[in-house]
Formats: C-alpha cells, sequence, structure tokens
C-alpha cells in the first residue's frame, strides 16, 4: 500500500498538523513519539500501532 494511502486511512479525521508526523513515522517505519491522547487513540481506531510507548 501507498503511503499517501495509509496516511489518507490513519489520519482522515485528525488534526491536519500532525499529519506530517504521521506521515514521516510510515515513510521510515519508525515509531510515534506522542503524548497526545487524542491522536493516539483516533490512530489506534484507524489501525495505526506505530507508537514508542514510554
Amino acid at each position: 500500500m501507498k503511503i499517501a494511502s495509509k496516511l489518507m486511512n490513519c489520519v482522515i479525521t485528525l488534526i491536519k498538523n500532525d499529519s506530517a508526523h504521521v506521515a514521516l513515522t510510515l515513510e521510515l517505519k519508525g515509531l510515534l513519539w506522542t503524548g497526545d491522547r487524542t491522536l493516539k487513540e483516533g490512530l489506534l481506531q484507524k489501525g495505526f500501532q506505530q507508537f514508542f510507548d514510554y
């Protein structure tokens, strides 16, 4: 699946400012480090699970 397609699936309902961070995480196959509970819950509902848990 293309990165843009994954991004749209994950962040279509999320705040615009967060989309760049999620896109970079997907592109680099990395982990997203966030303290934003709303963002994390929204992404989890969309199937995104690449989080760095602290």
